[in-house]
């Protein structure tokens, strides 16, 4: 029984450490802190940024897909009111990490369904996969504009 239990834990850790995705949460980023780029698309190759919000002041992180733009760049919880969309909500301060630089955010939700729908064909060419069956009033996408903009 032993046996099977550690077969079992050694098969976890090796999944975790293959994963570059991870859906739990951390502290504050660590990257170099870096100015805003003048286009954003600079970062666009990247699938998942390490994200920051403040959560009644403390540093919550985690990793997301993100989708960049020339001034901005977009994250989405789906129809998930996930911890950092409420963070957000309540405190528009944000950070990304990418390529160990850390970009500085000021983030507000997209409520408009022409904004929506252009990040839904972005998301497509990007990962593959669909979104044009959701409406912006039903999900959770924020816009990260460069903090001071």
């Amino acid at each position: 029984m032993k046996s099977i239990k550690s077969i079992g834990v050694f098969a976890i850790l090796l999944f975790v450490a293959g994963c570059e995705y991870l859906p739990f949460s951390f502290g504050a980023l660590d990257g170099r802190p870096a100015a805003p780029l003048s286009d954003w698309r600079e970062i666009a190759d990247v699938d998942i940024v390490q994200f920051e919000t403040l959560r009644e002041g403390e540093a919550y992180s985690v990793n997301i897909w993100m989708i960049a733009e020339e001034t901005h760049l977009y994250v989405y919880g789906g129809d998930n009111e996930a911890q950092w969309a409420v963070n957000l909500e309540a405190n528009p301060q944000a950070r990304i990490q990418a390529n160990d630089m850390v970009y500085e955010f000021s983030g507000s939700r997209v409520i408009d369904e022409e904004e929506f729908a252009h990040f839904a064909q972005l998301w497509l060419e990007k990962y593959g996969s669909d979104r044009t069956d959701s409406t912006a009033s039903g999900t959770f996408l924020y816009r990260l504009d460069p903090a001071g903009a």
